[in-house]
């Protein structure tokens, strides 16, 4: 695999093992969650897996909740912020906003 120099040098990184390993993390807890609930619904309304309430918040609320403090604390466009675009003054003065130029075609979402 042919990689950029920038590329190797973020892999090596301890933020990207950061990122990965909460990507992994917020992965087997919905893995988690899905196995429990085929589990829960394999038989049918009646079956006893269900009526267990702790079980219940456990494998699914928990597990939810989890992945999503996973994927917020180690989101891409924290550790990485040389891979976002750069912010740029449009000429109304307000940050964040992409100067058109010529040799860019203007968004047809914006107005």
């Amino acid at each position: 695999a042919d990689q950029t120099a920038t590329a190797k040098e973020i892999r090596q990184t301890t933020k990207f093992s950061l990122f990965l390993a909460g990507l992994v993390l917020a992965y087997l807890t919905i893995f988690v969650r899905c196995a429990y609930r085929i589990a829960e619904l394999a038989g049918g309304w009646g079956n006893p897996i269900m009526r267990n309430d702790t079980e219940f918040i456990i494998l699914e609320g928990v597990m939810i909740v989890i992945a999503t403090l996973a994927l917020t604390a180690f989101h891409p466009g924290l550790l990485f912020p040389q891979m976002s675009p750069k912010k740029r003054t449009a000429p109304n003065g307000i940050l964040g906003e992409k100067d058109v130029s010529e040799t860019e075609s203007p968004s047809p979402y914006q107005v």
